[in-house]
Protein backbone atom coordinates (compact mmCIF):
# COMPACT_ATOMS: atom_id res chain seq x y z
CA UNK A 1 0.00 0.00 0.00
CA UNK A 2 2.77 2.08 0.77
CA UNK A 3 3.88 1.69 -3.01
CA UNK A 4 0.07 2.72 -4.32
CA UNK A 5 -0.12 5.63 -1.78
CA UNK A 6 3.12 6.80 -3.26
CA UNK A 7 2.50 6.31 -7.42
CA UNK A 8 -1.04 7.70 -6.82
CA UNK A 9 0.23 10.95 -5.40
CA UNK A 10 3.49 10.96 -8.12
CA UNK A 11 1.40 10.51 -10.92
CA UNK A 12 -1.59 12.94 -9.72
CA UNK A 13 0.78 15.60 -9.68
CA UNK A 14 1.98 14.28 -13.20
CA UNK A 15 -1.17 14.43 -14.59
CA UNK A 16 -3.28 16.97 -12.69
CA UNK A 17 -1.15 20.32 -13.01
CA UNK A 18 0.91 21.87 -15.90
CA UNK A 19 3.32 24.36 -13.53
CA UNK A 20 6.05 21.60 -12.17
CA UNK A 21 7.86 18.55 -13.92
CA UNK A 22 7.87 15.94 -11.83
CA UNK A 23 10.43 13.31 -11.09
CA UNK A 24 11.99 10.98 -8.15
CA UNK A 25 15.27 11.86 -7.94
CA UNK A 26 18.07 9.78 -6.80
CA UNK A 27 21.43 10.97 -5.06
CA UNK A 28 24.38 10.49 -3.20
CA UNK A 29 25.09 11.94 -0.02
CA UNK A 30 27.57 14.75 -0.33
CA UNK A 31 30.74 13.21 1.63
CA UNK A 32 34.07 14.71 1.91
CA UNK A 33 36.76 12.66 2.61
CA UNK A 34 34.79 9.31 2.39
CA UNK A 35 36.76 5.80 2.06
CA UNK A 36 35.23 3.49 -0.48
CA UNK A 37 34.22 0.77 1.88
CA UNK A 38 32.47 3.77 3.92
CA UNK A 39 30.73 5.28 0.54
CA UNK A 40 29.47 1.73 -0.36
CA UNK A 41 27.80 1.35 3.09
CA UNK A 42 26.06 4.32 2.15
CA UNK A 43 22.45 4.12 1.45
CA UNK A 44 21.31 6.02 -1.79
CA UNK A 45 18.76 9.00 -1.09
CA UNK A 46 15.46 8.56 -3.28
CA UNK A 47 13.11 11.14 -3.36
CA UNK A 48 9.07 10.09 -3.82
CA UNK A 49 8.10 12.60 -5.35
CA UNK A 50 9.91 15.99 -6.31
CA UNK A 51 7.80 18.78 -8.12
CA UNK A 52 10.48 21.14 -10.27
CA UNK A 53 10.50 24.51 -11.88
CA UNK A 54 12.88 26.91 -12.46
CA UNK A 55 12.44 28.65 -9.50
CA UNK A 56 11.18 25.81 -6.90
CA UNK A 57 11.86 22.82 -5.85
CA UNK A 58 9.10 21.13 -3.74
CA UNK A 59 10.60 17.80 -2.44
CA UNK A 60 7.25 15.31 -1.32
CA UNK A 61 7.62 12.33 1.05
CA UNK A 62 4.85 10.25 0.92
CA UNK A 63 4.53 8.07 4.42
CA UNK A 64 1.65 5.19 4.67
CA UNK A 65 1.08 4.73 8.15
CA UNK A 66 -1.87 4.87 10.28
CA UNK A 67 -0.79 7.62 12.38
CA UNK A 68 1.10 10.74 11.31
CA UNK A 69 1.68 11.88 14.82
CA UNK A 70 2.96 9.89 17.69
CA UNK A 71 2.60 9.84 21.28
CA UNK A 72 5.68 10.77 23.69
CA UNK A 73 4.99 10.89 27.25
CA UNK A 74 1.60 12.28 26.52
CA UNK A 75 2.08 14.55 24.41
CA UNK A 76 1.13 14.18 20.30
CA UNK A 77 4.15 15.01 17.78
CA UNK A 78 5.35 14.80 14.33
CA UNK A 79 7.28 11.47 13.59
CA UNK A 80 11.29 12.80 13.99
CA UNK A 81 12.30 9.81 11.44
CA UNK A 82 10.37 11.03 8.94
CA UNK A 83 11.52 14.47 9.43
CA UNK A 84 15.33 14.13 9.83
CA UNK A 85 14.85 11.68 6.70
CA UNK A 86 13.15 14.90 4.61
CA UNK A 87 15.64 17.23 6.30
CA UNK A 88 18.27 15.20 5.23
CA UNK A 89 17.28 15.50 1.44
CA UNK A 90 16.43 19.80 1.45
CA UNK A 91 20.12 19.89 3.16
CA UNK A 92 21.86 18.10 0.22
CA UNK A 93 19.68 19.67 -2.35
CA UNK A 94 20.25 22.96 -0.61
CA UNK A 95 24.00 22.70 -1.76
CA UNK A 96 23.06 22.70 -5.38
CA UNK A 97 21.80 26.35 -5.38
CA UNK A 98 19.54 27.68 -7.71
CA UNK A 99 15.76 26.66 -6.68
CA UNK A 100 17.23 24.35 -4.55
CA UNK A 101 18.84 26.50 -2.76
CA UNK A 102 16.00 27.26 -0.61
CA UNK A 103 13.51 23.83 -1.53
CA UNK A 104 10.83 22.72 0.11
CA UNK A 105 9.24 19.89 1.97
CA UNK A 106 6.16 18.31 2.27
CA UNK A 107 4.96 15.01 4.21
CA UNK A 108 2.34 13.61 3.02
CA UNK A 109 0.26 10.84 4.98
CA UNK A 110 -3.12 9.42 4.29
CA UNK A 111 -5.66 10.52 6.72
CA UNK A 112 -6.48 7.76 9.54
CA UNK A 113 -6.96 8.72 13.28
CA UNK A 114 -5.57 12.60 13.06
CA UNK A 115 -6.04 15.52 10.60
CA UNK A 116 -2.79 17.04 10.37
CA UNK A 117 -1.66 20.37 8.90
CA UNK A 118 0.89 22.38 9.95
CA UNK A 119 3.78 24.41 8.69
CA UNK A 120 6.95 25.57 9.67
CA UNK A 121 10.34 27.32 8.40
CA UNK A 122 13.76 25.74 9.27
CA UNK A 123 16.84 26.54 8.36
CA UNK A 124 15.84 28.26 4.69
CA UNK A 125 13.11 25.88 4.07
CA UNK A 126 9.67 25.45 4.71
CA UNK A 127 8.28 22.49 6.00
CA UNK A 128 4.73 21.42 5.83
CA UNK A 129 2.80 17.81 7.11
CA UNK A 130 -0.53 17.25 6.31
CA UNK A 131 -2.72 14.29 5.92
CA UNK A 132 -4.71 13.69 2.79
CA UNK A 133 -8.49 12.21 3.38
CA UNK A 134 -8.11 9.49 0.75
CA UNK A 135 -12.10 9.20 2.08
CA UNK A 136 -13.36 12.04 0.15
CA UNK A 137 -14.74 12.66 -3.34
CA UNK A 138 -12.29 13.32 -6.48
CA UNK A 139 -12.53 17.01 -5.94
CA UNK A 140 -12.41 17.12 -2.62
CA UNK A 141 -9.10 14.76 -2.87
CA UNK A 142 -7.61 17.21 -5.79
CA UNK A 143 -8.33 20.75 -3.61
CA UNK A 144 -6.33 18.75 -1.08
CA UNK A 145 -3.44 18.03 -3.24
Amino acid sequence: MRKVFQDFVYNFYRIEQQHFEVSSERFHWDTSECDEKALALLPEMVTDVGLNSPSRKIVIECKFTPDALKENWGKLSARSGHLYQLFAYLKHLERRGGAHKHCEGLLLYPRATHSVDFVFDTQGHTVRVVTLDLRAGWTDIKVQL
